[in-house]
């Protein structure tokens, strides 16, 4: 069985009055055992980067840049796994298998921008 953990880091630190720089890291182990993985929802352990800017233009300005790269590790579900964990037989409605045996593996790029205005 899978045991769930996360360890997470960040740091803001103020370069000048008005420009902030942000950073962070974490680690999270899925919790997901083996055999209950699916395609719509592929869990494995993954590492998250993220960086950031802020700058505030006077006192009623603020524009934010940040930017998250999210990591998973490969992780393989075999249809030995599944059906061992019941998973892989059809659903008795549609017939539709919900949990796939393959190999699963993610990398995402998240790209952001904010822009907010103080009243």
């Amino acid at each position: 069985m899978k045991t769930h953990g996360l360890f997470t880091w960040g740091v803001n630190t103020v370069v000048d009055t008005n420009a902030q720089f942000r950073a962070g890291f974490y680690y999270d182990k899925t919790p997901v055992q083996d055999g209950y993985m699916t395609p719509e929802n592929p869990d494995n352990d993954r590492m998250g980067f993220t960086g950031g800017l802020g700058y505030t233009y006077g006192e009623r300005i603020q524009l934010d840049l940040s930017f998250l790269y999210i990591h998973s590790s490969k992780r393989e579900q075999t249809e030995a796994q599944a059906i061992a964990a019941g998973t892989l037989d059809p659903d008795p409605q549609d017939g539709s298998r919900h949990v796939l045996p393959g190999t699963y593996r993610l990398n995402a790029h998240i790209p952001g921008i904010s822009i907010a205005y103080k009243f």
